[in-house]
Parts: structure tokens; sequence; C-alpha cells
């Protein structure tokens, strides 16, 4: 395969599932130093990827009825002329989208009759594997090794450096020992700890650990829509968990 010019990625939902992909846009920008990457997302997700060095623009995705996108965004898509077309979500609606981009390769997980839209399918994600090596395997499906994964890391402004900072030391004073806990918007409030103890243990309980033996304030962090398991995770307030 010739080293492609244009490099489009996509992971159009979840801003945490953008973030586990931002190691692959390393390995990008590592293994095609001259290449051109732009990334593709929902306004909300395609945040977490704004301001990576590694990518020219990221192009936001919004609902338009009838159509995949917006009918700008897709003729926007198609002018690019993109080499190399790599689809970390593989729905129906990001699977047409990579299709319409026209791109001579294009990459994205072998699920149901939409596999036909790619060039080449990505393995089945092994459950024992985490979330960025699978993204990494994209690579490996048009034969080029990925080299070790990075953690994933955001790439701030100062003004959103400052706005942080803020609004941690409003959450908990600063000064004093901090944790902070994600505990995710669509899974159990449960830390897996069946190895260790033979049950899953709530994270209301964690609480309770962090606050009477190791003398830390938990903050709880969480995105707006996560807000309704907030009350399930406050009923335990040991400490000024927040």
């Amino acid at each position: 395969m010739e080293d492609p010019k244009r490099i489009l990625v996509t992971r159009i939902r979840q801003i945490g599932d953008v973030i586990l992909t931002l190691p692959l846009v390393d390995a990008l920008r590592a293994r095609f130093p001259h290449a051109e990457i732009d990334y593709l997302a929902e306004t909300a997700p395609a945040q977490a990827a704004i301001g990576h060095p590694a990518l020219r623009r990221v192009l936001t995705l919004r609902k338009w009825p009838g159509l995949p996108a917006p009918p700008l965004l897709l003729a926007a898509l198609r002018r690019a002329h993109y080499d190399l077309v790599i689809d970390l979500y593989g729905n129906p609606r990001s699977a047409l989208l990579s299709s319409f981009t026209g791109a001579p390769i294009r990459v994205g997980p072998a699920r149901h009759s939409r596999r036909r839209l790619y060039t080449h399918a990505i393995p089945a994600q092994d459950p024992h594997r985490s979330a960025i090596d699978y993204h990494l395997s994209a690579l490996g499906a048009i034969g080029v090794p990925a080299g070790p994964a990075k953690a994933p890391r955001l790439h701030l402004s100062d003004e959103e450096r400052v706005e942080g900072a803020l609004r941690l030391d409003q959450a908990a004073p600063p000064g004093e020992p901090r944790v902070g806990l994600h505990v995710g918007n669509r899974w159990p409030a449960n830390v897996d700890t069946t190895a260790i103890v033979g049950r899953p243990i709530p994270i209301r309980r964690w609480l309770k650990v962090l606050a009477a033996v190791f003398l830390l304030t938990a903050v709880f962090i969480a995105a707006r829509w996560s807000r309704p398991t907030a009350p399930t995770i406050d009923q335990a307030k040991p400490s000024p968990t927040r």
C-alpha cells in the first residue's frame, strides 16, 4: 500500500470512546508523518479530538432528515478525496458515510451486511483486549504495524485548563487529598473486585472506604447525561462527595 496522503478517522458517538481512539491517531501520525488526518464525530464527542496536534481538522456531524449527514458535510467528505478511511464505530450511518467518501481503502468492523461497504475488515473485538488495542488493530487490517500503544491524551487549551481547575476546586477544596471517580453512564455502578473478594463492590461502598481509610475527598465525575446516576452515588455520602 502506498502511503496515504489524506486520512479520515471516524468514531461518531460517545466522548469516552472518541478518547480511546486517540492512540490510533498518534499511531497514524507516527506511521504517516506527512499525511493530512481528519476526524469525524458528532458535535459533543468531537470536543475530545479538537486540539489534537496530529489532526488537520475535526469535522462535526449532526442529524439531517433522510440523509446520514447534512448535504454540505457530505459534499466536503466527497471533495476531500481521502485515500484511507478508518471507521471505528461501524453502525449503518458511519458505514454509509465511509462508503460515500469514495476512499479506495475503507476499514471498518465486519458486522452484518454493512461489512460490504468496507474494503478491509477490523477483526471482531476480543473481550480480553482493551478498546485501545482493538482500535489499533485497524492498522493491522491493512498490513501496517501499529507499534506499542500509547495512553490517550487530551490536548486542552489554556482556557479549558483554567476552567477545569476552578471546577475541581469548587468540588473539593485544594490542599487536601482528592480522588476522581468516573463510573460511566451506561455501566452498573460497581467496581469489579470479583477476583479479590469474590463479588463486585458498589461504588457507594468504595466512597466509604476512601473517606474512612484513606481520608480522601471523592469527586464524582460525570457528563451531564450521567447525572441521573448521581443520587445513587450520593446516597452514601460519607465525605464531601461531589
